[in-house]
């Protein structure tokens, strides 16, 4: 019965039209039948290999902040163990960020943005700065925070700061220069500002007028750290080490013992570190003597802040680290990786 049904001309016909059927139904399908596929929601890593950190702070309890690229800020406890993103309104390249009084955090960066949080972080809001201070859309630097001098913000083309009323107003504290200002720090003595080609600043009535200081270098400085005696000292690029001893008057060669960009330089309990590019971090004790902290980290990315966290020193950068005792532990997202 078959063999009559499937003659060899029916068989013909039918192997003709099939490939047009199949298409036929592949389009009514694609028409009328709609996939749905599932994906599963993935919270991003706090802390990521690809993230960019550029800087960090800490508030009198020991909670740490870190903020970076693409307006990312992060939060921990002090045990720095449970790292949670917070939501900023905007996604600016934070250059600094600080904590002041009890619960409040101020954070700037590229394109004069600012944004204020007065809850730990919880919610943040941006803050637009008067258009009569002049500063257009330029880049933010530093901010910083004393208690008897108030909050600063420093950035390209001379910007100086101040506002003393927790940064709901803000007065230019300079007339505009081409220069980039990229630190600032306070003593018993006054004022010290230090930023591009070498230049610094000094003020002994609270940023009123400004003294230019001359400093034997020309490379570009990037940080300072000053003891409340008037110690201290400026790193910058090409590893140039400068120290002071009343509080940035003026300025003498120190010796260094890298020729990688320094952009990090703090005082924690009673020794001074430095850190850079390449991983680089020293530390100079009561031995006067700097001690390379970082030749057997393995870690080549740069480093450019440190937070003081209680009794702990991290280190803000291209991959964050806390130093406890000399030791190496690499921060990721929920713990710390200990690694030296």
């Amino acid at each position: 019965m078959f063999q009559k049904l499937f003659t060899p001309r029916v068989l013909s016909i039918l192997s003709s039209i099939f490939p047009i059927a199949v298409v036929v139904l592949l389009v009514l399908a694609a028409l009328f039948v709609k996939p749905v596929v599932s994906v599963p929601h993935l919270n991003p890593l706090p802390i990521h290999p690809r993230d960019a950190f550029y800087t960090g702070t800490a508030n009198a309890q020991g909670s740490v902040w870190m903020a970076g690229r693409d307006g990312k800020v992060i939060f921990s406890e002090k045990n720095l163990s449970n790292w949670q993103i917070q939501e900023l309104p905007l996604s600016s390249n934070w250059q600094s960020i600080e904590a002041f009084a009890e619960s409040s955090l101020i954070a700037v960066g590229n394109a004069a943005a600012v944004a204020v949080t007065n809850d730990l972080g919880k919610t943040w809001k941006s803050i637009k700065l008067p258009e009569d201070l002049g500063l257009g859309a330029i880049k933010l630097i530093q901010v910083k925070h004393h208690a008897n001098y108030g909050l600063w913000i420093l950035g390209e083309f001379g910007t100086i700061l101040r506002s003393s009323d927790g940064g709901q107003s803000w007065k230019r504290m300079n007339i505009k220069s081409d220069v980039a200002w990229n630190d600032i720090a306070f003593s018993d003595k006054g004022i010290s500002i230090v930023g591009e080609f070498g230049r610094a600043l000094y003020s002994s009535d609270q940023g009123s007028t400004w003294k230019p200081v001359k400093t034997p270098i020309t490379s570009s400085l990037m940080a300072l750290a000053i003891q409340a005696s008037g110690s201290g000292y400026a790193v910058g690029l090409e590893g140039k080490v400068l120290k002071t001893s009343d509080g940035g008057q003026s300025w003498q060669n120190s010796e260094s013992i890298t020729k990688s960009h320094l952009f990090a330089v703090t005082q924690f309990n009673d020794d001074f570190y430095i850190a850079g590019d390449q991983g680089f971090i020293a530390k100079k004790d009561s031995a006067k003597i700097w001690k390379l902290l970082s030749e057997k980290s393995g870690d080549l990315s740069w480093k450019t802040d440190f937070i003081k966290a209680d009794d702990q020193l991290v280190v803000v950068g291209g991959r964050p680290l806390v130093l406890k005792e000399e030791k190496i532990q690499f921060l990721n997202s929920n713990r710390k990786e200990s690694t030296q």
